[in-house]
């Protein structure tokens, strides 16, 4: 049975080869090996190739190294060398190019000169002529690009090209079916997902990553990151699901439908050093108008550190705690720099007599070293100094009261005595 089935498995080589060698002719010069009608036909000093198809390698004159494998693969090559070309009519109008790799129907078909390109898929690179440094692979991947360089497109339709604008962008890269699809002279554009960047053409420097995430045909620096997340302007960073930024709107930020930013740049100018964007920060605020913009709630869990005036209800601090409204607080502690009013109770302290604090108040409707009603309303208070007068004031009133009580003993003592000598 065995013996059977090796003899069935030969004459079925045999019989092939016979009838190959009713169609096709074979070539072996020169350290060429032709198989098909018009294989090499036209060669002259090339050597090294290998053409197994009809009409595959047919206009090869002095290239070298060259493999091709299907119906007129590589049937325009005179003097390139080193390519490897699989499928029917695959690299079919190269003439110069070199170290292609091209495997898939018409993969490479228009390239000429184009030089270290990989086409793996139906028609991929069909219409490229002098590209080089390229990687397509899928279904027509980088089909309309013509010149482009230095580009990677993996899956169908990848880079696929604005068949309207002759597509010559160079060091793009695409994954996903569709992935910057209509691109024709944008360079630098990373796009990852299902149709990202489906509609960026002129556009550069955009990095893309999710389904149906995209921007405008020209917009560029853009950092785009969610399902249909879209951006219409320049330097936007984008990160959640179906966020839209409308025409006109650049250098902003929106993260969630939660941060936002304005002043932004997802990349800085040619020649720019890092220098701080100036940007401005919202939480829950849309349109931030300062740097850090707040609509809610907050908590801090340990210490807030602020270098520089805090207002709360205002936009305009003058202090570093600026409080427009009313404070509720179970304690406050002070800390002030001026003297605690302990000098009162000194032996040298100058009391200011009560006659003169009568004609200070009736001349100035308030105490002395305390500040009037037109004084508070015109710089408010100090509250730190304002203690510290109010405590000298009731340590001077307790000063006045001890010689008031002093006084009051010493009537007191002469109201006795003269009690004593009517007696």
């Amino acid at each position: 049975m065995k013996t059977k089935s090796i003899f069935t498995f030969i004459t079925a080589i045999l019989l092939s080869f016979s009838l190959l060698s009713i169609n096709a002719q074979v070539v072996n010069s020169n350290t060429n090996v032709g198989v098909g009608q018009g294989v090499l036909s036209s060669n002259t000093t090339g050597y090294r190739n290998i053409g197994l198809g009809d009409y595959s390698l047919n206009k090869n004159k002095t290239g070298y190294s060259n493999n091709a494998l299907g119906y007129k693969a590589l049937f325009s090559n005179t003097d390139g060398e080193c390519n490897v070309s699989i499928g029917s009519f695959s690299m079919m109008s190269n003439t110069i190019g070199i170290r292609n790799i091209s495997i898939g129907h018409k993969s490479l078909y228009s390239n000429t000169k184009g030089y270290n390109n990989i086409a793996l898929g139906y028609s991929s690179m069909y219409l490229n002529i002098e590209g080089k440094k390229n990687i397509a692979i899928g279904d027509r991947a980088m089909y309309y690009f013509t010149k482009g360089n230095s580009n990677t497109a993996l899956g169908r339709f990848a880079l696929y090209g604005n068949a309207y604008e002759s597509p010559n962008g160079s060091k793009n890269n695409a994954i996903g079916e569709s992935a910057l699809h209509w691109i024709s002279s944008g360079s630098e554009n990373n796009a990852i997902g299902y149709k990202a960047g489906f509609n960026i053409q002129t556009g550069i420097r955009n990095n893309i990553w999710g389904s149906y995430a995209n921007v405008s045909t020209s917009s560029n620096y853009n950092i785009i990151i969610g399902y249909r997340t879209w951006s219409h302007g320049d330097n936007n960073i984008i990160i959640g699901k179906k966020i839209t930024l409308p025409q006109g709107i650049s250098n902003a930020m929106n993260i969630g439908g939660v941060l936002f930013g304005t002043g932004f740049q997802s990349a800085l100018p040619e020649g720019a050093t890092s220098t701080p964007a100036n940007g401005k920060i919202g939480i829950n605020v849309v349109n931030p108008t300062t740097t850090l913009d707040v609509a809610g709630t907050g908590h801090i869990s340990s210490h807030f550190y602020v270098d520089g005036n805090l207002g709360i209800g205002t936009k305009n601090p003058d202090q570093k705690l600026t409080v427009k409204g009313k404070i509720h607080a179970e304690e406050v502690i002070i800390d002030t720099n001026v003297p605690f009013p302990d000098y009162v109770f000194s032996h040298d302290y100058n009391l200011m007599p009560l006659k003169e604090v009568e004609q200070f108040v009736k001349t100035n409707n308030h105490l002395p070293e305390i500040p009037s009603a037109g004084e508070v309303a015109e710089t408010g208070l100090n509250i730190g100094e304002l203690q510290t007068k109010l405590l000298q004031k009731i340590e001077e009133l307790t000063l006045y009261a001890i010689e008031q009580s002093k006084d009051i003993e010493e009537l007191k003592r002469e109201v006795r005595e003269l009690k004593e000598v009517k007696e």
